[in-house]
């Protein structure tokens, strides 16, 4: 996979109609780190360079502190984050792992670890970093499962990543382990290594038994208008005036599109883009109006949605 490390909100009827009046569109995936010269996105976690040019000191209280820890996993700025990660078949995740270090000793680069709500030890969870300022972005692109932070020191989190070859059982995981040290620069966040391939889905493949190439499994039809919902209150809930629906869902190859309805609390539709990332459907882009393919969809596909 691409070496992760960069980092990685529907709308109110007053950003909705300010959306349409510039032509713009508003982009809510939650932030992930897809190079490592990639900074902070607005809108996911804090904007920047460098530590001293954002104005942070070494002895400035984080932003995440609470409870006499650095990272409180029951601050705002960590439960908002976790709020923001793509739900899984509709459920969502909780923090309850992170950096344990007193105020007065916090490290520059801190982390928090979120596990599928009423999850067991294979499902899926995420890695999330944050600085002294805020929220920065998850390690990985997308969830991952069997993983664990072994080492957080000054500006260093060291995180081992393990995955199913065929044969295992989730009580005996023989992929791996590799270690991955990411490492904090400014407020760029950057890998030391690649994150391998296997980490994704599982990492175990169906035994092969037949040479002729299978067609890759659809996931159409787990793109519901519920599903769709759910994840589009997941991403974008704070700005949904509520309550709301989902309808006209398309969906070809690992692409979807789907409808807000107008009614008295919105002047016209709102239109929404996910896509199948491995982890579920997760939301990329909502608007008023949007050319699919500018979103990264293939023009083939994006002629399937109708939607160019």
């Amino acid at each position: 996979m691409a070496r992760s490390s960069g980092i990685l909100a529907l709308v109110s009827v007053a950003l909705l109609v300010g959306a349409c009046g510039n032509g713009g569109t508003t982009d809510g995936a939650p932030s992930t780190f897809s190079s490592p010269e990639t900074t902070a996105r607005p809108g996911t976690g804090a904007s920047g360079t460098g530590t001293a040019a954002s104005g942070a000191t070494a002895d400035e209280r984080p932003a995440s502190a609470g409870s006499g820890k650095c990272l409180d996993l029951a601050s705002p700025v960590v439960t908002d984050a976790v709020a923001k990660l793509p739900s899984f078949r509709g459920v969502g995740y909780t923090a309850l792992r992170g950096t344990d270090a007193r105020e007065g000793a916090c490290p520059e680069l801190m982390w928090a670890q979120a596990y599928l709500r009423g999850g067991t030890g294979s499902s899926p969870e995420w890695v999330l970093f944050f600085d002294r300022r805020g929220y920065l972005g998850t390690a990985t692109d997308r969830y991952v499962s069997f993983t664990s932070v072994t080492g957080n020191a000054g500006d260093t989190v060291s995180v081992q990543y393990r995955w199913l070859r065929p044969g295992d059982t989730t009580a005996g995981v023989s992929g791996g382990p590799v270690t991955v040290n990411y490492s904090l620069i400014g407020r760029t966040v950057t890998p030391d290594r690649d994150v391998p391939p296997e980490v994704f889905d599982g990492g175990a493949s169906p035994t092969a038994t037949t040479t002729t190439t299978a067609r890759p499994a659809s996931h159409c039809p787990e793109a519901t208008p519920e599903t769709l919902r759910s994840n589009a209150e997941s991403n974008w809930g704070d700005r949904i005036a509520k309550p709301f629906t989902v309808d006209d869902v398309r969906c070809a190859d690992e692409w979807a599109t789907a409808r807000i309805p107008a009614r008295d609390a919105y002047p016209q539709n709102a239109r929404l883009l996910f896509r199948y990332t491995g982890g579920g459907w997760s939301g990329v882009a909502f608007g008023s109006g949007f050319s699919c393919t500018e979103k990264g969809v293939p023009a083939a596909t994006a002629e399937k949605l109708g939607c160019s």
